[in-house]
């Protein structure tokens, strides 16, 4: 890692750590599912703190996942306050790891400004099926994702008017790429055009899908200028144990969600907003669509997607960028870790199906994914 991304990183796991109400509730919650001697499995670790609560709740055993480099200041962590003798660390993607057994409950804080996204869903419901014994319990049960719009002139200006062009200097490209993505600022309910809405509510079980799309219409009950969409989350932890980032949440460590219009729409009171968002490969993609109607007249609509918010969707190249593998790559990687000589096409296949199934639109594909690589990379044992 470079200087750079490791302040960059103990920054982010500080501020984590530093959000008092996201570290109490997760305490609450760990505290109220995990019973003495039971064997609990961390997906996502990060700096070790939910398997350090299932340590004092009487965990007999913790399987702590995470595959950045924060991982040896978690182990750190554990051998300081004197857990290390019970948590065995995994530096791994939790889609790779294999268990020496199965857990009793699983924990997971991989919550996204946004709720879901980054491919939460997925390899939550990949580490249920492959790390759970029969009847196990979670944390997180659900997550509920919810919209408002929103007028915000200093963030949609920071966006839309910067930079500025200059000495003769279109930079209209870089302006153009902002509105395309989601951002990530704090709003505040102040901003606020309609009253907010729940767009969706899925639980995180295995009927939970790994991409979604919802739509809700709002009326303008205070006109202005729509900016945009504000997103945030409320995730249960348990039946009754809430995290959430709702507007204002300043000192929560995730700010909000914000999908900003391509160019600002004028609305008055009785408007009616059609907001649309979807997400797509794993919460990785997002799409918004945002149409404003008057006394059943459309009268603006924008339909964007982050595909257009960086230069040609063509991730960064250079000697210093630090890339991860698709799906696809992560398969491959494991069909060829795997394809040792031990296993036939038909077992490679399954384990495929087991550990990725859930995060392809039809499992079939990581199937013939497989037989492409044993096909072209593979030989005949002997």
């Amino acid at each position: 890692m470079t200087w750079f991304n490791d302040v960059g990183l103990l920054h982010y796991h500080a501020s984590l750590l530093a959000d008092a109400n996201r570290v109490d509730r997760l305490r609450e919650a760990v505290h109220a599912v995990v019973r003495p001697g039971d064997v609990v499995v961390d997906v996502g670790t990060g700096t070790g703190l939910l398997a350090y609560f299932a340590c004092q709740a009487g965990a007999a055993r913790v399987f702590a996942i995470e595959e950045g480099p924060v991982v040896d200041l978690a182990r750190e962590i554990a051998r300081v306050n004197g857990f290390d003798d019970r948590i065995e660390f995994f530096a791994d993607r939790s889609y790779r790891v294999e268990l020496p057994e199965r857990a009793d409950v699983l924990v997971s804080e991989t919550l996204w400004n946004f709720g879901v996204g980054e491919g939460m869903v997925g390899f939550l419901a990949d580490a249920r099926r492959r790390f759970l014994r029969p009847g196990g319990r979670s944390i997180p049960v659900s997550v509920e994702l919810h919209v408002a719009a929103v007028q915000n002139h200093r963030v949609y200006q920071h966006l839309a008017d910067r930079p500025r062009n200059r000495h003769g200097i279109d930079f209209g490209p870089i302006r153009h790429c902002q509105v395309h993505n989601v951002q990530m600022p704090h709003l505040h309910s102040d901003d606020f055009l309609a009253p907010p809405a729940r767009l969706l509510s899925t639980a995180l079980d295995e009927s939970a899908q790994t991409d979604f799309t919802a739509e809700v219409t709002v009326t303008v009950t205070r006109g202005g200028a729509l900016h945009g969409i504000c997103g945030w989350f409320r995730c249960w932890l348990t039946a009754e144990i809430a995290l959430d980032n709702e507007p204002p949440a300043v000192t929560s460590s995730w700010a909000h969600a914000f999908f900003p219009a391509q160019k600002p729409i004028a609305v008055a009171p009785g408007d009616e907003l059609a907001l649309r968002i979807e997400s797509s490969a794993e919460g990785s993609t997002w799409r918004w669509r945002i149409a404003a109607r008057r006394d059943g007249e459309l009268r603006a609509s924008y339909d964007q997607t982050s595909t257009d918010g960086f230069p040609g969707g063509v991730p960064p190249r250079g000697k210093h960028a630090r890339p991860k593998p698709t799906v696809k790559g992560e398969v491959v990687a494991w069909v060829l870790d795997a394809m040792d000589g031990s296993r036939d096409v038909a077992e490679l296949e399954a384990g495929v199906r087991e550990r990725f199934g859930s995060r392809f639109t039809d499992a079939e594909d990581a199937v013939a994914l497989v037989r492409e690589t044993v096909s072209t990379l593979g030989r005949e044992a002997g």
